[in-house]
């Protein structure tokens, strides 16, 4: 498997109680915040001088699972697939503000192969922004054999699939697909991508939660050997509303969000939202259509709140005092 040290140790974090606490006396002191916050500010500085960010597009926001972890089933704003009206126009801009994209996360709340311009659009933004790495987070449900041999073709660096069990029962439960559909689906594109001698990079995730918590060693000993890369993530809040997110502390220190300062997040209309897990755009800086991204990214709202993450006062905000990634600050040191 390709992973850095800190991806292996972040795996073995996210999928231990054993370690959780650990962790917690590790970050919840005094010391360890002034360091994770010197590091973070320094590296948003750097952010905002050379103008080196992420991109999050949101190429769907419709979805075919019902996954028990994310708040799509229960969103209000409306569901959509990004037009290519937005998607050449928020390009454009990027070219014109002479931004360097040091990646593409091509996902939001939706399934991104409900999209039949994807193929495009990933081949425009390779054309576009040669250095960036472009990844596709998906639940590979939909993936026929002529999808994934456009994926290959398209130049895709990184497909992330989101499988999250072991068997077909906890499957069922956690996102309503069919489990064997998925499988035999990710088998094809392991066999095509050796077929092609393709570089592309084939991930597995899994959200450890309540139902498949016991079946995260099987998970791995199943996939380990076949794909090039595995994940294990926590369950997010979302803002709170997803209820299965379980932090046994209440972590009280809170750290500045590195997503927030390095990735612009691009909802399926168009607007700019504070974060990918903004997911009904409750703060929006902007829209592609009428406003230059760099100024929805830093000022108004957003860069109300992102203000108040570079001060330490992460706890003031309602939806990021219930976020993961404001738990830690681990990110800033990597």
């Amino acid at each position: 498997m390709k992973l850095t040290i800190y991806s292996r140790l972040r795996n073995k974090i996210e999928s231990s109680e054993l370690l959780v606490p650990i962790v917690y006396v590790l970050t919840q002191n005094k010391l360890f915040r002034e360091l994770s916050y010197f590091v973070a500010r320094r590296r948003i500085k750097e952010f905002e001088k050379k103008k080196i960010f992420g991109l999050a597009i949101e190429n769907s926001c419709l979805c075919n699972a019902k996954c028990v972890f994310c708040p799509n089933t229960n969103m209000k704003r409306k569901k959509i697939i990004m037009g290519m009206d937005v998607f050449n126009k928020l390009v454009e801009r990027l070219k014109e503000e002479k931004v360097t994209l040091r990646f593409v996360n091509l996902t939001g709340t939706g399934e991104p192969l409900l999209d039949k311009n994807i193929f495009k659009k990933i081949k425009i933004l390779k054309k576009e922004f040669p250095e960036a790495n472009l990844f596709l987070p998906t639940n590979f449900s939909l993936a026929t054999k002529e999808v994934i041999e456009k994926l290959i073709d398209s130049g895709l660096d990184t497909i992330t699939i989101s499988l999250n069990a072991d068997n077909a029962a906890d499957y069922k439960k956690l996102m309503g697909l069919d489990f064997d559909k998925t499988v035999s689906n990710i088998e094809n594109l392991i066999k095509i991508k050796k077929e092609r001698n393709s570089k592309m990079v084939i991930m597995l995730t899994i959200v450890v939660n309540d139902i498949n918590a016991e079946n995260v060693k099987g998970f791995y000993e199943k996939w380990s050997d076949k794909v090039d890369a595995m994940a294990v993530n926590g369950v997010h809040s979302w803002g709170g509303a997803v209820k299965q997110y379980n932090s046994k502390k209440y972590w009280k220190i809170r750290y500045a969000c590195r997503n927030l300062f390095e990735q612009i997040v691009v909802q399926a209309n168009g607007d700019i939202v504070l974060c990918c897990l903004d997911y009904e755009g409750t703060t929006v800086g902007g829209n592609v259509m009428k406003d230059k991204v760099m100024d929805a990214f830093n000022l108004g709202k957003i860069g109300k709140i992102k203000k108040m993450h570079f001060n330490g006062e992460v706890s003031k905000i309602d939806m990021c005092r219930q976020c993961r990634f404001s738990e830690r600050g681990m990110d800033w040191l990597v």
